[in-house]
């Protein structure tokens, strides 16, 4: 919020919030600082506020947040990608995960991070006088002892509760407990990325761009907010609708979202869109055997082909690529080199690039108007995606697909490749596998000259690492003064942005 508002003033504030709020109430039109302040004042004062009053001041703010943020349609269209998300990741049933904060809200703030919640379905938390089940892993709720606002885990004591001791207990003067850093240090490990870090109460990535929070679903109303349970409702605020829009979107999964015909062209689409993404990623968590017997192999073949073809609805070029990897993977390199000439010949000057930060403005805008219009029943969201958007090559560490030309030396803390420089790269393996060397410097040239015309490389990220590509192309060449040459380079960028650090592998 604070990078919409510009500058921080270094005023004061006459309230005794938390600086943060500080700023953002010296940021406000003073009409608006005015109506926050009475709120404040009235909340420590313990003054009674009247509803009416409460709903047109939080209806005129509402209004403010939408003229100088967002708008009132860009917001449900954040909302929803975020909503579609959080259903397409529900793939078992002993989690659930839902993205909160200010993106799960709907306001899509430049520089926020993501907040995501994990909850932990096996396990259920109870009473701390509850009858213990022997079928689940039971914790009981306990805030007897502890700060207020927050509450001791017990270990419900079943068949379950040794199992439960060992991963993430601690004996203490209350009994055995949860402990609170085994527990964070448990899922902390259980990382791909050595980077990650405890932030909090939550697991946070390098770049401080994700706040991942593992928790576990209470089975009872928390005791300093049992007053609401019998408090009389107004019916301005909120909304009916809004409550009961809230409990459907909690019952609904993604299968039946795209069952249900009443969904909007752009729900469905958005739906329809994750699945075809879920297609590109679980083949490349694959390992590539090749059985011995044929019918083995043509079944693994087919299937891999499968999930592939549907991952090409993604966007324009990504999906075609990751199939002409396949290919080369496969010893098909005749393959390669036909999807990879079908993509170059596609025109690229009516395609926006949706993971360039300086597009992403004009995405949004774009998602705003799809949401107020409900798309045209003629185009449908996958034909306006397969049509016009191209999407960065997110390189997966432990891809099945990767070459060893797109490992490069500096081991950055992402691995973005932009889209036209692998095909380059995939053309050039290929020919450098055949030993045609005029063909192979053709497509380093090729791969030079993308940089230069700034082609679908997206924003100081993607091109510091088609330099770092550069250089391991050259290095693997024995060409010892380029390969220095273009890996300046991209030190230089990394140089330019200190937060991103980077290390040379020895």
């Amino acid at each position: 919020m604070l990078t919409y508002l510009g500058e921080v003033k270094n005023k004061t504030s006459q309230s005794n919030s938390s600086p943060n709020f500080e700023v953002y109430l010296n940021n406000l039109p003073k009409q608006y600082q005015d109506i926050c302040l009475d709120f404040i004042n009235g909340i420590q004062e313990s003054q009674t506020i009247d509803p009416r009053q409460f709903y047109r001041h939080s209806l005129d703010i509402y209004r403010y947040l939408l003229t100088e943020c967002t708008s009132e349609n860009r917001v449900k269209a954040i909302r929803t990608i975020y909503k579609v998300l959080d259903d397409s990741t529900k793939i078992s049933p002993v989690y659930t995960n839902i993205s909160s904060g200010s993106k799960g809200e709907g306001l899509n703030v430049p520089g926020g991070d993501y907040d995501l919640m994990t909850i932990l379905e096996q396990i259920q938390v109870n009473h701390n006088c509850s009858v213990i089940e022997e079928d689940r892993p039971i914790l009981l709720f306990d805030n007897r002892y502890s700060y207020p606002g927050f509450t001791h885990l017990k270990i419900g004591q079943n068949r379950f509760s040794k199992e439960l001791f060992t991963a993430w207990g601690e004996n203490t003067f209350y009994g055995p407990l949860i402990s609170n850093n085994r527990f964070k240090n448990y899922f902390l490990s259980r990382y791909r990325d050595s980077n990650c870090k405890i932030h909090g109460p939550c697991i946070s990535d390098s770049r401080d761009e994700v706040d991942h929070l593992f928790c576990f679903r209470a089975m009872l109303w928390p005791d300093v907010a049992d007053s609401w349970l019998i408090r009389n409702r107004s019916s301005l605020w909120p909304p009916t609708d809004v409550i009961l829009n809230s409990s459907r979107g909690i019952v609904h999964k993604a299968l039946f979202r795209l069952l249900n015909n009443k969904l909007s062209y752009y729900t469905k689409g958005l739906y329809m869109l994750l699945f075809c993404y879920a297609n590109q990623v679980f083949p490349q968590n694959q390992h590539m055997v090749f059985h011995k017997e044929n019918k083995m192999m043509y079944s693994s073949y087919r299937q891999c082909m499968a999930h592939f073809l549907i991952g090409t609805k993604v966007d324009a070029i990504t999906g075609w690529l990751l199939l002409a990897s396949y290919f080369y993977k496969m010893g098909k390199p005749l393959y390669t080199l036909k999807i990879t000439e079908m993509i170059l010949a596609k025109s690229r000057e009516d395609k926006i690039l949706i993971a360039d930060g300086y597009h992403e403005d004009v995405m949004m805008k774009y998602l705003e108007e799809v949401a107020a219009t409900k798309w045209n029943h003629n185009l449908s969201f996958l034909n306006c995606m397969n049509s016009y958007c191209v999407d960065m090559l997110y390189n997966i560490p432990w891809s099945t697909l990767n070459l060893e030309e797109l490992s490069p030396d500096v081991n950055v803390e992402f691995n973005i490749i932009p889209p036209v420089i692998y095909v380059h790269v995939l053309r050039f393996v290929c020919y450098n596998d055949n030993g045609n060397i005029s063909l192979r410097e053709r497509e380093i040239c090729d791969i030079i000259k993308t940089c230069r015309n700034n082609c679908f490389l997206g924003d100081w990220r993607g091109r510091a690492n088609a330099y770092a590509i550069l250089a391991k192309i050259y290095k693997t060449m024995n060409d010892d003064k380029s390969a220095n040459y273009w890996k300046s380079h991209s030190f230089r960028y990394f140089r330019n942005h200190p937060k991103h650090n980077f290390r040379q592998i020895p």
